[in-house]
């Protein structure tokens, strides 16, 4: 990073799609969104190629190609870096906008189990998170190395993944940096195993594992009222919030309301007499019977 001597800053995070190291719900990064802004020295920011950014700084309206929160990893060494200053007020926002501080938590909790967690010493290594919806794209990503534990991407890597009625889905990865990543689209629900083979001087490298596509349930998105969201609802729409407890609020809000008055509406319509065929059957049959009965009386 190149900065100004003394120069800040405020700058507001914004999730970077790209980030694969662990997930956070759709709820949790909307709140993160809306968290108070950094203080981070103005300057150039650059990330090493074994770094991905978790949120990237988002400056007034302007959403910036710069780090405000990126995590690395090289070789057994794992590195987390925050950008600015202010990180306790996310805290509080959280409590004061949610009645808690659930989402921060767990933003500290999984960079933290993300700092703590013992990486692994084999050369080929296959990562993806524990399940996906049905409308996420499934990806993986694989990391081989060589006898000097140094990231290589020369070899091809294959994937098999297996449904539960023993169907097939083979794909190969492609290299993305100093390692591979896959993306195998969006998969019906169900269980799937699968195994990724390639190899390096001839030695083959197998791994393997399962993972989960869940049928998508728009209730379990977000199981929290979202209280800044229905305010700003009310804001826009002329409407109200009111708490529990609160809703006699409503029928004073109502009666004060001129322009809320009882309104009916019809809707007429017209159709032909002729346009009506059972109608003609009816009479048809009528006249008929009526022929039949004078024919047989002699009136004819």
């Amino acid at each position: 990073m190149s900065a100004a001597s003394g120069a800040f800053t405020d700058a507001q995070a914004v999730i970077n799609p790209a980030f694969s190291f662990f997930t956070l719900e759709p709820e949790e990064q909307r709140a993160i969104e809306r968290f108070p802004p950094l203080q981070v020295p103005f300057g150039q920011y650059a990330i090493s190629r074994s770094a991905t950014a978790l949120f990237m700084q988002r400056i007034g309206v302007v959403r910036t190609p710069y780090p405000l929160i990126a995590l690395g990893q090289q070789q057994e060494r794992r590195m987390a870096v925050i950008c600015g200053e202010g990180l306790w007020r996310w805290r509080i926002a959280d409590q004061q906008q949610n009645g808690d501080h659930a989402r921060f938590d767990r933003l500290i909790h999984k960079i933290v189990q993300f700092l703590a967690l013992k990486v692994s010493k084999e050369r080929f290594r296959v990562a993806h998170a524990p399940e996906f919806s049905e409308n996420e794209q499934v990806v993986f990503t694989a990391e081989l190395y060589n006898a000097s534990f140094e990231p290589i991407n020369t070899e091809e890597v294959s994937i098999t993944l297996r449904d539960n009625d023993g169907r097939d889905y083979p794909y190969t990865f492609s290299p993305a940096g100093s390692s591979y990543r896959l993306d195998a689209g969006r998969l019906p629900v169900g269980d799937y195993t699968w195994k990724a083979r390639t190899q390096q001087d001839g030695k083959p490298y197998t791994a393997s594992g399962e993972v989960y596509v869940r049928e998508l349930m728009a209730e379990r998105i977000s199981t929290v009222a979202d209280n800044a969201l229905w305010q700003d609802v009310a804001a826009r729409t002329q409407g109200i919030v009111v708490r529990p407890g609160g809703t006699g609020a409503i029928n004073e809000a109502m009666a004060t309301r001129n322009d809320l008055v009882a309104r009916s509406y019809a809707h007429p319509s017209f159709s032909d007499l002729i346009g009506l065929r059972w109608i003609f059957f009816v009479i048809l049959a009528l006249l008929t019977v009526e022929w039949v009965l004078r024919r047989r009386n002699g009136a004819y």
